[in-house]
């Protein structure tokens, strides 16, 4: 008795085919994928995957992302997991879908599956084409089974798609303003909102109202300020810096504010200046001061003092 196939792990917990592809549009291939956009590329390598496997145009292939209704369930998107477990599970779905339009062209044509390959879609048998493509056998064909990991999947060395640049789908929205994400919302009653972010680990909200009053935003008032959003914004990165600075004081090869003097000179270190942000009276005041650098040597620190001082 032959032993069951092993499926990729994302692919067991999810075998249905029809969680991963469908053909309903003529002349598209809607690719279903759990992981999400962060910025890495990882839809428009998923699309290169599906396109290859399925031996179609990268135009055809479109995506749908992170829809827990009608996407595989593959977790998080985290940790390089993408192309490692979901890239080869979709991998093995599309080699799955892709025999069992040749099987069904096969029986069509009264020819071994072994005649036939594909072309954008196209069956062909023996290098020519015949009536029958992805969409035309897509009716007769279901996609809701299970995939078993018998397929034969493509061989790397006729890879056209993977491995070449393509256009990063979901650039053109980020550029552009148009890009959707979690935080993109509207509640009901909402006039305007914005992430307030902690100034320190385990610090929490304690009330704003005091805040809105003395900023010049009435009690209740929730329209946008702009002299509130300022000035909370400011608050929250004056603090951070702050935090960050002490930080550094405290590592052993901090150099904290100095100039090395084996370093190319690239200004006039005379006339340099940092900006200083004080918070007064619910408003923050910005001043310049000179910087004082200190001469040290490679190696050289300046936290003998500076813990002390703290």
């Amino acid at each position: 008795m032959t032993p069951p196939m092993t499926l990729p792990s994302v692919l067991a917990d999810n075998p249905r085919l029809d969680r991963w592809l469908n053909f309903a549009t003529p002349g598209k291939v809607e690719l279903a994928t759990g992981r999400v956009e962060l910025g890495q590329g990882v839809l428009t390598a998923m699309r290169q995957i599906a396109a290859e496997e399925l031996d179609v145009a990268l135009e055809r292939i479109t995506v749908r992302s992170g829809d827990t209704d009608r996407t595989p369930n593959e977790g998080y998107t985290a940790g390089s997991q993408s192309m490692q477990a979901g890239g080869i599970a979709l991998r093995e779905a599309c080699a799955q879908a892709r025999a069992l339009f040749l099987d069904t062209a096969a029986q069509h044509l009264g020819c071994a599956a072994t005649e036939l390959s594909v072309r954008d879609g196209l069956i062909l048998r023996n290098g020519a084409a015949t009536q029958f493509d992805y969409w035309s056998l897509a009716q007769s064909i279901s996609l809701a089974r299970e995939a078993t990991g018998t397929a034969t999947r493509k061989p790397v060395a006729h890879y056209t798609i993977v491995g070449r640049n393509a256009a990063r789908i979901d650039l053109p929205a980020k550029v552009f303003g148009e890009a959707a994400f979690v935080h993109d919302m509207t509640l009901d009653g909402m006039a305007h909102a914005r992430v307030v972010r902690q100034p320190n680990r385990g610090a929490t909200l304690d009330s704003i109202e005091a805040e809105l009053l003395a900023t010049g935003v009435a009690d209740r008032d929730r329209r946008f300020n702009l002299t509130w959003h300022d000035w909370l914004n400011l608050r929250s990165l004056c603090e951070i810096s702050r935090v960050i600075a002490l930080a550094a004081l405290r590592r052993e090869n901090s150099r904290g504010a100095h100039y090395r003097s084996d370093f190319p000179e690239s200004g006039d270190l005379a006339t340099s200046t940092f900006t200083v942000a004080r918070q007064k009276t619910g408003r923050i005041e910005m001043t310049d001061a000179p910087v004082e650098f200190t001469h040290v040597k490679p190696g050289e620190t300046l936290i003998r003092d500076a813990i002390a001082a703290e």
